[in-house]
């Protein structure tokens, strides 16, 4: 035998082993399938057949599926629930947003209410402080103004005094110059009695007789301010009316005399007529 056949021989015998083995390994691994298909229950570590897992499968995929459509009604409802709420919520925002809005615009006012109060305030305070500026300038001027009432009181008070005085002065004159006027008079008419006339410049004066008493004393409006003085003599005069002459009715002497008014006496024996109210005096005519 040459090489080729030893050689064909060793392949021989390895193809031999080698199917052998395969052989082997399906007999090992040789199964029933119908047993595998149709076995009701696990045996021997051995699981069900292929169609109870089937079955087993399709049970188990219906409660599934019922599962899933639980789970789907159950997903819809939180769904429902969920857009409602998220609805409800929605508003809400929106009813928030719009009082958010509103709280803005009145937050903005009452700063502008704020900064205006705030305005008027310091306008207050500044007249306030005027005020009180004023105030105590016025406190002041009152009591400068009270000093100087209190002063001028006393001055009053003073002045009053000095008054009463002067006017007891004045009475005691004024009665010691009718005592003196009196006199004169008596004087005068002593001395017409007799004949004498004393020639006394006289001013140039007019004026109207204001009141006639019974006793035949004469008040005129003409005093010493004047220059009318006692001893001096005045003609009394009545205008015409209606175009008639003034007439001549007597003469008076005077024989006291105020500031603004005189008295006086009616020479008898030239008067002409009774002295009215109303008549006219002036100077004696030459």
């Amino acid at each position: 035998m040459n090489l080729i056949g030893k050689i064909l021989v060793v392949l021989n015998f390895v193809a031999s082993v080698v199917f052998m083995s395969f052989a082997v390994m399906v007999y090992a691994t040789h199964r029933n399938w119908r047993e595998e298909v149709l076995r009701p229950e696990a045996v021997a570590g051995k699981p069900k057949g292929l169609k109870h897992q089937l079955a087993d499968r399709d049970k188990q995929i219906q409660v599934l599926q019922q599962e899933k459509q639980r789970l789907t009604a159950e997903v819809e409802r939180t769904r429902r629930i969920w857009e409602h709420r998220l609805a409800q919520a929605e508003s809400r925002y929106n009813e928030l947003k719009r009082l958010r809005d509103r709280l803005q615009e009145q937050h903005a006012s009452l700063l502008s209410s704020q900064a205006q109060a705030i305005q008027q305030m310091n306008a207050v305070q500044k007249r306030m402080d005027t005020l009180e500026q004023e105030i105590a300038d016025l406190r002041q001027r009152n009591d400068q103004l009270r000093q100087q009432r209190d002063e001028n009181l006393k001055k009053a008070i003073d002045a009053d005094e000095q008054l009463a005085q002067i006017r007891n002065e004045y009475d005691r004159l004024r009665k010691r110059n009718g005592e003196l006027l009196a006199q004169i008079n008596e004087y005068m008419v002593a001395l017409q009695g007799a004949g004498i006339q004393l020639d006394r410049e006289v001013p140039r004066v007019e004026g109207i007789v204001s009141a006639v008493s019974p006793n035949g004393s004469v008040a005129i409006n003409l005093g010493s301010d004047d220059g009318l003085e006692p001893g001096h003599q005045l003609d009394v005069y009545r205008l015409g009316r209606n175009g008639e002459a003034s007439k001549y009715v007597g003469r008076i002497t005077i024989v006291r005399t105020d500031r603004d008014q005189a008295y006086g006496r009616i020479v008898p024996g030239i008067t002409r007529e009774r002295i009215r109210r109303g008549d006219r005096v002036a100077t004696r005519l030459q």
